[in-house]
């Protein structure tokens, strides 16, 4: 019998950090693929993954020691109350592999882009002020650089324009997140056809870079996409047979699965790939494999977040009642995975095993690439 908590009851979600999120996906691309890599195929990954302290001599000096790096795979989330990589590291890895591999962006460009991440989360995405904070600040550049003619625009200067579209639109979801008033959902659908126009934009433009990251970019391209199209439809602005032919077209679940294989802590993917199956038409199959992936993430962040604390599968982030972070909203709102949480997710509980997990939690488990 699993073990009962009272402060289960009283669940808090936690504060995340995007700069070491950012962090953590590019030391696992500097572990595991060759500096000469083109792509995220197989031959471009090198014959054994880097351990840390390998990864530590490459990086320029600091002063910082290499146990911090041990916080990346124990806290990849950058969860708050818990030991995480600190700034100076976090920009030493970005800095670094933006150095290694054929970069898409220019470095003043990921520099801006980061320091969007880091202004948020320095303020918080569900305060109410950081909405005007962050127009205030970005809002003038943004439209100077969105009224550039469009052979004018470079992909640096049309990715800046949609990472400030994104986070626009995903602070203004999350201060009114559980308003279901028309003005706020018109507000909502908005701001999201304002990111789907300009990333279809960037979409169309030539990156002729070959690299790890520009994989990464085109696979973090598609999942914004992606968001978007499954935000508008469940505000009823996009058919799901939209969904359901762009999914098809571009193999989006097996490019999810991919990137689940080299980040299996990586909680969104699969549970974005979750939500795109409901919406496309709940096969079994798809709501099982990336209901699986989704929960198994899950628990391993929260077996950090409660800080090796004690395992219940009544806990409600385990049953999605209560988000794991703040400023997002429990899946079980979502309308469009009724079917998922009355018929999937209790035999996921139950046939997973998730105490497994507390007892082997991501820090020490290797992903199988296939």
């Amino acid at each position: 019998m699993d073990d009962v908590d009272d402060e289960f009851d009283i669940w808090e979600p936690k504060q995340k950090s995007p700069h070491v999120v950012l962090a953590s996906i590019r030391l696992g691309v500097l572990r595991r693929f060759r500096d000469d890599a083109k792509d995220w195929e197989a031959t471009g990954f090198r014959e054994r993954e880097l351990t840390l302290p390998e990864v530590f001599r490459r990086l320029p000096d600091t002063d910082i020691t290499d146990t911090h790096l041990y916080r990346f795979p124990a806290n990849p989330y950058g969860i708050s109350g818990v030991d995480k990589a600190p700034p100076p590291l976090t920009n030493a890895i970005i800095s670094f592999v933006q150095g290694t591999y054929q970069p898409i962006f220019k470095s003043m460009t990921t520099r801006a882009l980061a320091e969007m991440e880091l202004y948020v989360d320095d303020k918080g995405a569900s305060d109410p002020e950081t909405l005007l904070s962050f127009r205030n600040h970005y809002g003038g550049i943004v439209d100077l650089l969105t009224y550039l003619p469009f052979g004018s625009r470079t992909v640096d200067s049309q990715a800046i324009v949609c990472h400030y579209h994104f986070w626009n639109a995903y602070i203004y979801g999350r201060i009114h997140r559980g308003d279901k008033s028309k003005s706020v959902e018109k507000e909502r659908g908005n701001l999201k056809s304002a990111a789907r126009e300009q990333l279809a934009t960037l979409q169309k433009m030539e990156v002729p870079t070959r690299s790890p990251l520009a994989t990464l970019f085109h696979f973090q391209n598609l999942t914004n996409e992606m968001d978007i199209l499954a935000e508008l439809a469940s505000l009823g602005a996009v058919k799901p047979s939209i969904i359901k032919g762009r999914a098809d077209q571009t193999e989006y679940f097996k490019r999810v699965l991919w990137f689940n294989q080299l980040f299996p802590w990586r909680i969104e993917e699969p549970t974005q790939a979750l939500i795109i199956a409901a919406h496309t038409g709940n096969e079994p199959a798809l709501l099982m494999q990336f209901g699986a992936l989704a929960l198994q993430a899950l628990v391993g962040a929260l077996h950090c977040a409660l800080n090796k604390g004690t395992f219940n599968r009544s806990h409600p982030v385990i049953n999605y009642r209560a988000p794991l972070f703040e400023d997002e909203k429990p899946l079980a709102d979502q309308k469009i995975l009724q079917d998922y949480f009355e018929k999937t997710h209790p035999i996921l509980i139950k046939e997973l095993n998730l105490r497994e997990i507390f007892k082997k939690p991501f820090s020490t488990r290797t992903a199988a690439i296939l």
